[in-house]
C-alpha cells in the first residue's frame, strides 16, 4: 500500500512537471510588484503592470479597481469617485455616475487619451477631444478652435489642452487658472489641479491660477524639469536630480523621501504624492484611506487571515500583513520559510513553515512561545491570548489559561480541525464536536443535533457548525449573531468575528449579527468568493480578483493592498488540492 501511494505521487509529480512547461504565472514580479505605472488620484492610488490593474485607498463607489482586462493597459485616469481605463480595446469607466461621467460614449474613434475631472469624463481621439458628464463650469465646451490637440488634462472643473497653436484651457476659471500666460515658449507638457496649472515650456516650469501657497511660486533650482504634476494646493517635479515639491504641506505631501532611487515617474492626488522607482512605489503624504499603503503587494494570494484590527495573507511570495502593529504583530519574521498557514488573534499572529510553527506580536501570556514537542504540526488557531495546534499526536495550546483554554480535554479521538475564540476552543475528532474553554454564554455546550459536522468555527464567545443541515450557532446572542441567516444555499464555510458571523454558499457571501461598522454589508463587486475570514469588526473575501475588506477600518486593516493576479494555471495552483499527500502545505 505504501509502494503504491510512492508510485502514484511519483507519476503525479511527473505529470504536474510536465504541466507547468505548459502553464506559467502570467507575471515575473519582484517582491514590490514589477509595476509599470503609478497613479495618485483623490484619496486613492492605482498602479499597473500589463493588463492589471489595482488599487488602494478610497472606495465609495467601486471606484477601486482590482482587475486583469483582456488587453494592455495604456492609460488609467482617477476622477473625483470614478476611474477610467484606457486599453487596446478602448475606453472604460467605473465608480460614481450621478452626472453620466463612466458612460462612455460610443462615437471614439481610436481613444489616445483619457482624463477625469471631479463629475466627468474627457477622451483625446482621432476628431479631437471629447467629454461627458458634469457640464455646470462648461468643461464640456471643447473650444472650436482646437487646432490637432496632441495632450488634453483635466482639473477638478477646468480642462487644458496642447495643440499647434500652444495651450488652450477652458471651463471654471477662478483665480485665473484658465488664463494661459502669453509668454510659453514651445510648452510641451501640461498638468491640471483643482485651482492651478502647470506647464513645461523651452524656459522650464510655469505655473498660473490660485497662489495661496506658493504653489505656483516655481523653485530657482530645477535642472532639466521632465514632468511636473499638482495636486490640490502643492506643485512636484522629476528632474535630473529627482523629484522637488512645493505649496501646501498639511500632510507631508511636498516632503520627498529621501529613499527614492532613480525616480521616472511621479503622480499627485489630492494630498498625496506617489514615485515609481527602481524598488517600486512609494507613496507619501495623507493616508486617511490607506492611499499611501502601496509599499506591499500581493502576487496570487490564496489564504487570508483576520485578527482584531489587523490582517495577514499568505500569497505566492509569502506572509504579508497590514493593520494596527502596535504589538508587532504585522511585523512578519523575515525568516519564515515556505509558509503554508496563517492565523490571527487579537495582537499576534502565527504560520506554519517548513520548520514547524511560528508565532509573532504580543506576548504577554506566552501565546507566541511555540513548544518544542510539536511533531508535524498541520493547523494552527490563536485566541485573544492563547495559540493552539493540531499535530499528529493530537492538539496542543499554550498561552493564558483563566477558563481552562489550553487545557485540551483528554477524550479528543482522533481530531481532525480546530478553532480558537476569545477564551474557547472547539474541535471536530471522530465523535463530533468538543468544545472546552470559558462557557459564559453557552459556548462550549455543543447541541446535540448536530449530523455529520464537517468545520467548527469559534467567535468571540460564540461557536458554529457547518454540517450536513447547513450552519447551526450558539452562545452568545447579543446582536444576533447566531441566528443563522434563512437564506443560505448550500453553505460551504463559515467564518464567526466577535460579534459576527459569515458564510459562504452558492450565491456568494452572507453575513449577519453585529454591524455598526458594515462588516455584514458584503460588497456588490465580489467575483467568485472562494474563501472568507472574518475578524473583530471587519470581514474579508477572497474571490478571482484577489482579497476584498470591507468593515472596520480605523487601523487600515480593510485597506488591502495591490494584487496582481495570474489567470493562468502555475504548479502550485495544481499542488495545492493534494497538499495532504506531500507534507509541505
Amino acid at each position: 500500500m505504501k509502494e503504491s501511494k510512492v508510485i502514484f505521487i511519483s507519476l503525479f509529480l511527473s505529470f504536474l512537471f510536465f504541466i507547468s512547461l505548459f502553464s506559467q504565472n502570467s507575471f515575473a514580479v519582484s517582491q514590490k510588484g514589477g509595476w509599470e505605472q503609478v497613479y495618485a488620484g483623490y484619496r486613492r492610488t492605482c498602479v499597473v503592470k500589463d493588463s492589471t490593474i489595482s488599487c488602494v485607498g478610497r472606495n465609495a463607489y467601486g471606484e477601486n479597481l482590482n482587475k486583469r482586462f483582456d488587453k494592455k493597459i495604456k492609460q488609467v485616469a482617477l476622477g473625483g469617485d470614478h476611474t477610467c481605463i484606457l486599453d487596446e480595446d478602448g475606453v472604460w469607466c467605473f465608480g460614481r455616475n450621478d452626472e453620466g461621467q463612466i458612460n462612455v460614449p460610443s462615437n471614439l474613434i481610436n481613444p489616445r487619451q483619457v482624463i477625469a475631472g471631479q463629475f466627468y469624463t474627457c477622451v483625446l481621439d482621432d476628431e479631437g477631444v471629447k467629454c461627458w458628464g458634469d457640464n455646470q463650469k462648461g468643461q464640456n465646451d471643447i473650444p472650436l478652435n482646437l487646432l490637432n490637440p496632441r495632450q488634453v488634462v483635466a482639473g477638478k472643473n477646468h480642462i487644458c489642452a496642447l495643440d499647434e497653436e500652444g495651450v488652450k484651457c477652458w471651463g471654471e476659471n477662478s483665480y485665473g487658472k484658465t488664463s494661459v500666460p502669453s509668454n510659453l515658449s514651445n510648452p510641451r507638457r501640461l498638468v491640471a489641479g483643482y485651482g492651478h496649472t502647470c506647464a513645461i515650456d523651452d524656459g522650464g516650469v510655469k505655473c498660473w491660477g490660485y497662489n495661496k501657497y506658493g504653489q505656483t511660486e516655481i523653485p530657482s533650482n530645477l535642472l532639466n524639469p521632465r514632468e511636473v504634476i499638482v495636486g490640490d494646493y502643492y506643485t512636484c517635479v522629476l528632474d535630473d536630480e529627482g523629484v522637488k515639491c512645493w505649496g501646501y504641506n498639511r500632510d507631508g505631501q511636498t516632503e520627498v523621501p529621501s529613499n527614492l532611487l532613480n525616480p521616472r515617474q511621479i503622480s499627485a492626488g489630492e494630498f498625496h504624492t506617489c514615485a515609481l522607482d527602481e524598488e517600486g512605489v512609494k507613496c507619501w503624504g495623507e493616508n486617511t484611506y490607506g492611499q499611501t499603503d502601496i509599499s506591499l503587494v500581493l502576487v496570487n494570494p490564496y489564504q487570508v487571515a483576520l485578527g482584531e484590527f489587523h490582517t495577514c495573507v499568505l500569497d505566492d511570495e509569502g506572509v504579508k500583513c497590514w493593520g494596527k502593529n502596535d504589538e508587532g504583530q504585522t511585523s512578519v519574521p523575515s525568516n519564515l520559510l515556505n509558509p503554508r498557514q496563517i492565523t490571527a488573534g487579537a495582537s499576534h499572529t502565527c504560520a506554519i513553515y517548513e520548520q514547524g510553527v511560528k508565532c509573532w506580536g504580543y506576548n504577554g501570556y506566552g501565546q507566541t512561545d511555540v513548544p518544542s514537542n510539536l511533531l508535524n504540526p498541520r493547523q494552527i488557531t490563536v485566541g485573544y491570548g492563547h495559540t493552539c495546534t493540531l499535530d499528529e499526536q493530537g492538539v496542543k495550546c499554550w498561552g493564558y489559561n483563566m477558563y481552562g483554554q489550553t487545557k485540551v480535554p483528554s477524550n479528543l479521538l482522533n481530531p481532525r480541525q480546530i478553532s480558537s475564540g476569545a477564551a474557547h476552543n472547539c474541535a471536530i475528532d471522530d465523535e463530533g464536536v468538543k468544545c472546552w474553554g470559558y462557557n459564559g454564554y453557552g459556548q462550549t455546550d455543543v447541541p446535540s443535533n448536530l449530523l455529520n459536522p464537517h468545520e467548527v468555527i469559534v467567535g468571540g464567545y460564540h461557536t458554529c457548525a457547518l454540517d450536513d443541515e447547513g450552519v447551526k450557532c450558539w452562545g452568545f446572542n447579543s446582536d444576533g449573531q447566531t441566528d443563522v441567516s434563512s437564506n443560505l444555499l448550500n453553505p460551504r464555510q463559515i467564518s464567526a468575528g466577535e460579534f459576527h458571523t459569515c458564510a459562504l454558499d452558492d450565491e456568494g457571501v452572507k453575513c449577519w449579527g453585529y454591524n455598526r461598522s458594515g462588516q455584514n454589508d458584503v460588497p456588490s463587486n465580489l467575483v467568485n468568493p472562494r474563501k472568507i475570514s472574518v475578524g473583530r469588526n471587519h470581514t474579508c473575501a477572497l474571490d478571482d480578483e484577489g482579497v476584498k475588506c470591507w468593515g472596520e477600518n480605523f487601523d487600515g486593516q480593510a485597506n488591502v493592498p495591490p494584487s496582481i493576479i495570474s489567470k493562468k494555471v502555475s504548479l502550485l495552483d495544481f499542488l495545492r488540492p493534494f497538499s495532504h499527500l506531500f507534507n509541505f502545505y
